[in-house]
Parts: structure tokens; sequence; C-alpha cells
């Protein structure tokens, strides 16, 4: 019985990096700083004019809200563009983020409307 559950111990512990690995390095918490409702997210590499599809996960993202942006596709870019669209359809974009030296990025506006973005890197 302890060899069984030492020979357990070992399989986990060996799958611990694989696992660790397996995240994408561009996943990121997006915080909703608009002080406006996101009902849509995209994503897409600064170099490539594809919006492709709503990557949000959730139905709405409300004000000071965050949610997970977890990758699946397999390009290997590290900037991005963020699009978001607002529940009303007004929409905002936000330009050359690095998501492979920063997991945390705050969507927000200027007093004059400019989106800007906070990144963070946890």
């Amino acid at each position: 019985m302890r060899t069984l559950m030492i020979a357990a111990a070992a399989a986990v512990a060996m799958l611990l990096p694989a696992a660790a690995q397996a995240q994408d390095q561009r996943n990121f918490q997006l915080t909703n700083g608009t002080g406006r409702t996101i009902s849509e997210v995209y994503i897409s590499p600064s170099n490539v004019n594809d919006w492709e599809e709503d990557v949000l996960g959730v139905d709405t993202l409300a004000e000071m809200d965050d949610t997970v942006i977890n990758f699946v596709d397999k390009v290997d870019e590290c900037v991005y563009d963020i699009k978001i669209v607002h529940d009303d359809g007004d929409a905002a974009i936000w330009t050359g983020i690095n998501l492979c030296e920063n997991n945390g990025v705050s969507v927000q506006y200027q007093d004059d409307g400019t989106p800007i973005a906070q990144v963070t890197n946890e």
C-alpha cells in the first residue's frame, strides 16, 4: 500500500510541470475600468487585421469586474490589440499590449474619451 502511495505521489509530481507549461503565457486578467458594461471582447495580434470571435467567456463584464482571458490559438505572437464592445454597441480598441510580459490589463478611458490600458505583471 505504501509503495502505491509513493508511486501515485511521484506521478502527480511529474504532471505538475506539464500542467504549468500547458498554461499559455499570454493568458491575462482583464479588468473593466471603463465605467460601462462590456458585452464583447476581441483580441488580435497587432500585425493582423482580423478580430476572430468574442473571447469574453461571460455574458457581460460590469464596471470594475474582471475575468481571465485564456488563449487557445497557436500563434507565436506577444503584442496584441484588444477590442471591447459595450452593451450599447459602442466599441473601443487598445493597441500594442505585450501579453507575454504582462498578465493583467485594465481597460479605461481618459477624461477626453481616449482609450488607455494599465498593464501589470504580477
